[in-house]
């Protein structure tokens, strides 16, 4: 994990690891899915065509291949939609249980992660965060890592334990 809980062992801690494993996870399988097949998520309105299933790909004969290549490529389509609903079920329970502050900080080293791997930003069709980082702003102008959490401060380090 990228970052350090200060209070390292903790229910909260344990939350957050598993948050920021599964969404890069999940955001690099989406990444994948949209290469195989040919849609750009960072495209206006994209995301809530796939999401609303009405990308001509979900039509049945829309796809030009057949038998084998056609299924496949349903799947895919299926899978990718899938794939962006756990997404947004994981950020609504992230900010449920860790709090605005922890998740912002968790998808935008996510995305930073992605990002060291050569995935562009907004390859993987994650808008949610840059809404985050415009909230974040406006209410937490601190530049250290310090979130407040129902459970109490959490102080934020990276890997080097710098906070």
């Amino acid at each position: 994990m990228a970052i350090q809980l200060i209070e390292s062992g903790t229910h909260i801690a344990e939350q957050a690891y598993r948050f920021e494993s599964a969404l890069t996870a999940v955001n690099a399988r989406i990444v994948f899915l949209a290469g195989l097949v040919g849609v750009r998520l960072n495209a206006d309105g994209e995301i809530q065509h796939i999401l609303d299933r009405d990308n001509p790909a979900f039509r049945q004969g829309a796809v030009s291949q057949v038998g084998h290549a056609r299924r496949t490529s349903q799947r895919a389509w299926e899978e990718l939609r899938g794939l962006m609903v756990l997404r947004c079920e994981l950020v609504t329970h992230a900010l449920e249980t860790l709090g605005l502050g922890l998740t912002h900080h968790i998808t935008s080293e996510v995305e930073r992660k992605l990002e060291r791997k050569g995935i562009k930003r907004g390859a993987d069709g994650f808008e949610l965060h840059l809404q985050m980082d415009r909230l974040i702003e406006k209410l937490n102008p601190r530049t250290k890592a310090e979130v407040e959490h129902p459970v109490g401060r959490l102080v934020l380090a990276d890997a080097m334990g710098r906070a």
